[in-house]
């Protein structure tokens, strides 16, 4: 079973950021599933990193765009969670089987971030993006 499934409550009403974030629902899964199955999660982490950027890049211009009040502060956010995702492929590089101690509380950090911001501080632009 997924760790996240996708819910029309999570819906931006920005056809391209729900797809964005299906996607990243789809990443964290496969991250999820590799680790249940003892698997190498380090392209996954390295898929999410690169993907997340594209999305935020993608979201951040789409606020610019329409001149939205609390971009500064999403901006931050967004810089917050990939500091955090760096610092996990450090140290998954530093020491390779630390995925097999630190895979599960990885997959649960993303499940809970990923939610929470959708729900809460992605919710607090929709109806404002075009």
């Amino acid at each position: 079973m997924a760790l996240i499934e996708w819910v029309e409550s999570y819906s931006v009403g920005v056809d391209q950021l729900d797809a964005d974030h299906k996607r990243l629902i789809d990443i964290i899964n496969r991250i999820d599933a590799a680790q249940a199955a003892s698997r190498s999660i380090s392209w996954a982490i390295g898929e999410l990193a690169d993907y997340a950027r594209y999305h935020f890049e993608r979201e951040e211009k789409m606020m610019q765009d329409a001149a939205y009040s609390d971009l500064e502060k999403h901006h931050q956010r967004h810089g917050e969670f990939l500091e955090w995702l760096h610092s996990v492929q450090v140290s998954l590089r530093m020491v390779p089987d630390a995925q097999f101690h630190i895979g599960s509380d990885v997959r649960d950090y993303l499940g809970r971030w990923l939610t929470k911001h959708i729900l809460v501080e992605d919710m607090s632009y929709k109806g404002e993006l075009a």
